[in-house]
C-alpha cells in the first residue's frame, strides 16, 4: 500500500496545499464578478456535515509588502465558513492552494470563470468578466470563447452587450429576478442607445407578462415590428392615393379654357341613349337615363359655357323657362338656385 512518504518521493512538485482558518483569508477586492452566491444555506449544511469541512481547495495569492492572504477562487465556500463560525459551529481549517507568483490578472480572471465549481455564474456575472477581459486585456470575443472552452463567440458577445448597453435600472430588474437576462437582452439589443425607450419597453413587457421568457419577448417585439410596418405601409398607400388623386388630371372633366363641341356632345348623348358606346347595355347612360345629380352636373357645365354669371336676371328667368319645358321642375329648381347665386 502506498504511504504518504512514498507519494512525496514520486511527486513532481512540492506540497502547495495549506490549511488555514477562514479568519486569515480576505476576498481579493474588486476581483470577483459574482453578484449572487446562490443557496449559501445548502452549502453550509454540506460543510457542517462533512468531517473534512471544505473539501475542495480555495485558491489564494499574496501581494508583495502586504501581509494579507487573498482569495482568488472559492469566495462562496469562504463565506459559508464565516457564517458557520458566527453561528457557533466548529469549522475545520480550509484547504488553500497558493497560485504561482507570476500569474497575471488576466489569467486569474479567466481561471475564475473556468474553475467556477460552485453556483454557475449567470449571464450578468459572466458579462462583467468578459467585458473586463475585452476592455482591459484586449481579448476578442473569439479569444475569450477559446479560453473558456465551453462557450461560443456569440454567447460572449451577447453577455457583453447585456452589461455594456443595459441601463442600471434594467440590470437591477435582472438581479431582482423580475426578468431573465436573456429576455431583457432582446429589448436591450433593440434600444442600445435609447435608455428611456429601453426601460419603457421592459416595463411594458412586464405589465403584460410577468417573468416573461426570451421566446415570449422575442415574439412580442416581432409582432410590434410587423404591426408598425403594416401601419406605415397603409399610411404610405393612403398618402400616395391622395397625392395621385390630387395630381392626376380628370380626363372626363371639361377644360374651361376650350369651348365645348356641342355637336360632338349631342352625338355621344344620342349613342349613349340607345345603349351603344360607353353605355354598354340596355338603356345606355345618356341623358334619358341619367341620374338627377348627373343632370345637375352637366347643366352647370352648360351654364358655365354660356357665361351667364353677370347677365341680367331676365335672361336667367328665360333660360329657367326653357329648361323647365325640357327637363321638368325637379331638375331646373337646383339650377335656378345656382344661377341666382351667381347674379
Amino acid at each position: 500500500m502506498a504511504t504518504q512518504a512514498y507519494i512525496r518521493t514520486i511527486s513532481n512538485k512540492r506540497n502547495d496545499i495549506f490549511f488555514l482558518d477562514a479568519e486569515h483569508l480576505t476576498p481579493l477586492p474588486n476581483f470577483n464578478r459574482r453578484e449572487d452566491f446562490g443557496d449559501i444555506e445548502a452549502l453550509k449544511a454540506s460543510i457542517r456535515h462533512s468531517p473534512e469541512g471544505v473539501e475542495e481547495a480555495i485558491r489564494i495569492k499574496t501581494i508583495p509588502n502586504d501581509n494579507k492572504i487573498y482569495i482568488v477562487n472559492g469566495e462562496r465556500r469562504y463565506k459559508a465558513c464565516i457564517e458557520l463560525k458566527k453561528e457557533g459551529h466548529i469549522v475545520p481549517p480550509l484547504p488553500c492552494r497558493l497560485i504561482p507568483k507570476d500569474t497575471s490578472d488576466k489569467d486569474l480572471l479567466i481561471s475564475q470563470l473556468v474553475m467556477n465549481s460552485g453556483k454557475p455564474m449567470d449571464m450578468l456575472e459572466k458579462g462583467l468578466a468578459y467585458m473586463e477581459l475585452h476592455d482591459t486585456h484586449q481579448m476578442t470575443g473569439q479569444d475569450i470563447a477559446e479560453r473558456m472552452g465551453d462557450t461560443t463567440k456569440q454567447a460572449v458577445s451577447q453577455a457583453i452587450t447585456l452589461v455594456k448597453y443595459g441601463t442600471q435600472n434594467v440590470l437591477q430588474m435582472i438581479r431582482n429576478h423580475q426578468i431573465s437576462a436573456s429576455a431583457a437582452l432582446e429589448v436591450i439589443k433593440l434600444h442600445k442607445n435609447d435608455k428611456a425607450a429601453q426601460e419603457s419597453k421592459i416595463l411594458d413587457v412586464l405589465s403584460s407578462t410577468p417573468s416573461p421568457s426570451k421566446a415570449t419577448v422575442k415574439a412580442q417585439l416581432k409582432n410590434e415590428k410587423e404591426n408598425a410596418e403594416n401601419k406605415e405601409g397603409t399610411d404610405t398607400s393612403t398618402q400616395d392615393a391622395d397625392t395621385s388623386s390630387e395630381t392626376t388630371p380628370d380626363t372626363t372633366a371639361h377644360d374651361p379654357t376650350k369651348p365645348i363641341d356641342w355637336s360632338d356632345e349631342a352625338k355621344k348623348d344620342k349613342q349613349n341613349n340607345s345603349g351603344g358606346g360607353n353605355g354598354g347595355g340596355s338603356g345606355g347612360n345618356g341623358t334619358k337615363n341619367m341620374s338627377v345629380d348627373k343632370r345637375h352636373q352637366n347643366l352647370e357645365a352648360c351654364l358655365c359655357e354660356l357665361n351667364l354669371d353677370n347677365c341680367h336676371e331676365d335672361r336667367v328667368n328665360t333660360l329657367e323657362l326653357i329648361l323647365t319645358y325640357l327637363s321638368g321642375e325637379s331638375t331646373i329648381t337646383p339650377v335656378k338656385k345656382h344661377l341666382l347665386g351667381k347674379t
